[in-house]
């Protein structure tokens, strides 16, 4: 008969390390939220440059536009209260990341917005994600 002999020993680990494991992963992080931050606070004012160029090219009076610069506040208003208990239900990562997806493809919309009505509602969508894009911004973070 054959005599066989059981190993004991465990498989070798493997020392490939994940793109979260390198230094680098943290600065793309820091940047990525920096870029998203700036985005956020520049969006809040920046509007108020084109309201003429607005005006013209999809044919909104002055009642239209002040809902543009409106709603925008209102939507982040709305949301940065709730972003704490949103950032618990879902993590700090996806609420940041849902955020800034909302943000970037509401940003877009807003751009091809082809009435008064359209853009109001974009851009509310757009203040929904950067209402919680600052609060989530720290938290993420730190």
């Amino acid at each position: 008969m054959a005599d066989t002999t059981v190993s004991n020993s465990l498989p070798s680990e493997t020392t490939s390390s994940t793109f979260a494991d390198r230094p680098t992963y943290k600065w793309w992080v820091t940047w990525t939220i920096m870029i998203g931050s700036f985005l956020f606070a520049l969006d809040t004012t920046i509007v108020n440059i084109a309201i003429p160029n607005i005006m013209a090219s999809i044919g909104a009076d002055l009642n239209e536009i002040q809902w543009v610069l409106i709603i925008y506040l209102i939507g982040m208003a709305v949301v940065m209260p709730a972003s704490g208990w949103l950032s618990d239900l879902v993590g700090h990562k996806w609420l940041y990341t849902g955020s800034l997806t909302l943000f970037t493809v509401s940003s877009v919309l807003c751009g091809l917005a082809w009435s008064p009505t359209s853009l109001i509602i974009f851009r509310g969508l757009q203040g929904l994600g950067a209402g919680a894009i600052a609060p989530t911004a720290m938290a993420v973070i730190f």
